[in-house]
């Protein structure tokens, strides 16, 4: 698999200014991330949801290492009730 380097793709990244972006781009990703917020801000009642919250900063932060169910719960996707 070839492809740009992360040092490339960094390098492409941090030459991008906001005001050179389409605005169709722009609306797309804040409407995206919109979502994503909605979705969390939603989530965030359920009881895995906060487990995770309270659980996940110190792996995030390198300090220990996922337990399996942790981690199982990190992939949970939500279905219907």
């Amino acid at each position: 698999m070839s492809g740009p380097t992360s040092e490339e793709l960094a390098r492409f990244v941090s030459a991008l200014r906001y005001d050179a972006l389409p605005a169709d781009i722009v609306q797309c990703t804040k409407r995206i991330l919109l979502d994503d917020l909605g979705s969390i801000i939603g989530g965030f009642s359920e009881p895995e949801v906060r487990a995770l919250a309270i659980a996940w900063p110190p792996v995030v932060a390198g300090k220990r290492r996922p337990s399996w169910e942790l981690a199982s719960l990190a992939s949970i996707r939500p279905g219907p009730r």
